[in-house]
């Protein structure tokens, strides 16, 4: 079984565990209000029926007085649920019609369970469309995994300083023990230490509780590798970088059907466009510089000056 089809099968089984299926029942107050629920119990005095409140159901006594009128009715979960099993896997427009139908009429959580299948819808109408021309390759999603990091979204690289192991140099308290193990510095590796007792009123012997008894404890550094963990990746063996073909995402589009699901003559289909996240608008970034508008200013003014003539002085003859 695949996974759409798996996903199918849990959305419609959650679609029918909200909508439970019971007779309703429309009881019509003197007041004008409506109950709508299932009659647990009718009397010539009153009747018990049963209300749903959201998640939550309440048993509610009304007496004959103030009622109006019963009538046989059904609830809008139950129509959702009967109108849900009609719909087929391919009718998207029918699935619409529901969501919409379930705006009207404010029908939230239920209106959730169609817009999580109208994607599938979606691609499952478009195979029926196009039987023979759908892509195989991407499911006639339009998107393929990235061929880069496999679908990862992150590229590995080992580390170069430890070549891999995430192993750094000699643990220096460890070192040249065997296993690792260390003396309890509680019990002194004896697994037992003596203690007073005040009611017997003398040293008794203790099992140690650090190291359970056994003497030895594991390097509290290494953790019994004998080697330190490597500086540069700190013990992972290796750096994640993200992927630069397909930005993280994971997913690319498909290069056989240009994204759009269809291989071979497209027609009017239109590639899938991922909704891009919008940036926040930066504030210009203004230099304050005091001295450079007074110049521009002090230059235009020197160059508007011009000197006067010089005036030819009277020669004395």
């Amino acid at each position: 079984m695949s996974y759409s089809s798996m996903q199918w099968i849990l959305i419609t089984f959650l679609a029918l565990l909200l909508c439970k299926v019971c007779e309703a029942d429309v009881v019509l107050l003197k007041t004008g209000k409506k109950l709508e629920g299932k009659i647990l119990e009718e009397t010539a005095k009153e009747v018990k029926i049963e209300v749903v409140f959201g998640k939550s159901k309440a048993v509610m006594k009304i007496s004959r007085k103030d009622i109006e009128k019963i009538e046989l009715g059904e609830l809008k979960s139950e129509e959702f649920n009967r109108r849900l099993k009609l719909l087929a896997p391919t009718d998207l427009k029918g699935h619409k019609e529901l969501q919409e139908w379930c705006q009207t009429h404010k029908l939230f959580e239920l209106e959730k369970l169609v817009v999580a299948r109208l994607s599938r819808v979606e691609i499952e109408a478009r195979k029926k469309q196009h039987p023979n021309k759908w892509c195989r390759p991407c499911d006639s999603v339009g998107m393929a995994p990235c061929v880069d990091c496999e679908g990862a979204g992150v590229i590995l690289t080992p580390c170069s300083k430890c070549a891999g192991t995430g192993e750094g140099k000699n643990c220096a308290i460890c070192v040249g023990v065997e296993d690792g193990l260390l003396d309890c510095r509680r019990c002194g590796g004896a697994g037992s230490y003596e203690r007073f007792d005040p009611v017997k009123g003398k040293k008794v012997k203790t099992r140690c509780r650090d190291c359970s008894g056994k003497g030895k404890i594991v390097c509290p550094v290494c953790k019994g590798k004998k080697r330190e963990s490597c500086k540069d990746c700190k013990g992972k063996k290796e750096f994640s970088q993200k992927c630069e073909n397909c930005s993280g995402k994971k997913r690319i589009s498909c290069a056989k059907c240009s994204g759009t699901g269809i291989t071979g003559e497209n027609g009017d289909l239109k590639p899938v466009e991922e909704k891009k996240k919008k940036e926040p608008k930066k504030k210009p970034v203004v230099e304050s510089d005091p001295f450079g508008q007074l110049a521009i200013q002090s230059s235009c003014l020197i160059t508007s000056i011009k000197a006067p003539a010089a005036t030819a002085s009277p020669s004395l003859t």
